[in-house]
């Protein structure tokens, strides 16, 4: 397993981007309405991207993966605004070995893409997007540097420090197929350099990406429901890439993986 520093992890929750002075508007470019002193904490787990209040998010049932064989149990234990929201326990698909394995190595700490280059891991490295119907989780190289100081305590980037970036697709001949939500899915042409993955809080037809586990229980899916309704930047903002980043701290602070 590999878990994140006391000292590294977020400690309090945080409101969206913006001012409480309620007699300004500047939160428009993140899709805010209205001033902050009048909207809603971005932590609260009813607040939604506009600065309202919005209704729980449909939690579904576990997809049925009765007749897959599971190559091991993948964990993220999970923060969110500081607070600790639960794990997602993610079983792997047998028949897609090689983007599980992928997954599986980040959970277990030591993804390496080349021989020379440093283990990666889903922990304190992941970065989100909520993209409907997806919850995305990646890492591009800024990520995983980060994510290396913070897990081993190291104030510099060590100089024999490397990324671990697939350089060539790698995916596997799995036939389009519509994913359940709960399903982990990734793209056709695999997870990439930024080493991405997505859940399906929705279903989805599953023609651009497919299935390489699913969410093993109905806490999981509780948890994954709560990250899709999570408030974000909107897509209209001009934020350096951000749109769809949740405007609350999303932290993996512990994961593991068991095989099978």
């Amino acid at each position: 397993a590999v878990t994140a520093p006391d000292s590294a992890r977020v400690g309090r929750g945080t409101r969206a981007v913006g001012t409480p002075n309620s007699q300004l508007d500047i939160d428009a470019a993140l899709g805010i309405s209205w001033g902050g002193a009048q909207r809603c904490d971005a932590a609260d787990p009813n607040c939604s991207t506009d600065g309202g209040t919005a209704a729980p998010p449909p939690v579904f049932a576990p997809p049925d993966v009765s007749g897959k064989k599971i190559a091991g149990v993948a964990q993220l234990k999970i923060t969110i605004a500081g607070r600790d929201e639960g794990v997602l326990r993610v079983g792997l698909f047998d028949d897609a070995p090689v983007a599980a394995a992928v997954f599986a190595d980040l959970a277990a700490g030591f993804y390496k893409a080349e021989a020379d280059a440093t283990p990666a891991a889903w922990t304190y490295g992941a970065q989100w997007c909520i993209d409907d119907p997806f919850v995305t989780l990646s890492q591009s190289a800024d990520a995983q540097e980060l994510a290396y100081r913070r897990r081993t305590g190291a104030r510099k980037t060590p100089s024999d420090f490397k990324p671990s970036r697939p350089n060539r697709d790698i995916t596997d001949a799995v036939a389009p197929a519509p994913v359940p939500p709960g399903t982990l899915t990734v793209r056709r042409a695999g997870p990439g350099q930024d080493l991405e993955f997505g859940l399906t809080f929705a279903a989805d037809a599953g023609r651009d990406r497919y299935a390489v586990g699913a969410l093993l229980d109905d806490a999981s899916m509780t948890l994954l429901a709560r990250l899709g309704a999570l408030p974000v930047v909107a897509k209209r903002a001009a934020l350096g890439g951000k749109a769809g980043q949740p405007l609350v701290k999303v932290v993996v602070v512990e994961s593991a993986w068991a095989a099978a």
